[in-house]
């Protein structure tokens, strides 16, 4: 067995392994700016919606806080590219009114993910009362309030 034999293989795994490693980073960041966004996300009339679009030539993720009660984008960030360096940043663009949303950014993929996020958004709903359950236990059979609606951040 010669020294160039084993190069190949040894290359081939260090690479996959690299872009393992790579992949994992970015996905950490992206938890990073969900799990902030989803902090400033806490009140009553306020969703977190999120999209994807991909193609070819890259892809692009959002992240969006509406104001419900208003039909306004509050917040909005982008992450868009080809390689795992990719990061997220703030789009002023996408900030505004709801409608024409679309139309106020360029990019075939981040058109797809604005598209995504915003077909999350349905008119706002009254909350409906939700039986707990049906058993004999007393604090069981207490009836609970679930909003349809809010965002609930789990620490």
């Amino acid at each position: 067995m010669t020294t160039s034999d084993w190069r190949f293989p040894a290359l081939l795994i260090t690479a996959m392994l690299l872009a393992m490693v790579f992949t994992l980073l970015q996905q950490r960041a992206y938890t990073r700016e969900l799990n902030r966004t989803l902090g400033r996300a806490s009140g009553d009339h306020l969703m977190l919606v999120s999209g994807r679009g991909r193609s070819f030539r890259g892809g692009a993720i959002v992240i969006m806080i509406v104001d419900l009660a208003q039909r306004q984008i509050v917040e909005a960030s982008v992450m868009s590219g080809l390689t795992v360096f990719a990061r997220f940043r703030p789009e002023p663009r996408l900030v505004g009114p709801l409608e024409g949303v679309v139309d106020r950014i360029n990019g075939t993929q981040i058109k797809a993910a604005v598209q995504m996020a915003t077909a999350q958004i349905r008119p706002q709903a009254e909350p409906t009362v939700v039986p707990a359950c049906t058993t004999s236990a007393p604090h069981i059979m207490r009836r609970r309030l679930v909003p349809t609606l809010n965002i609930e951040r789990k620490n």
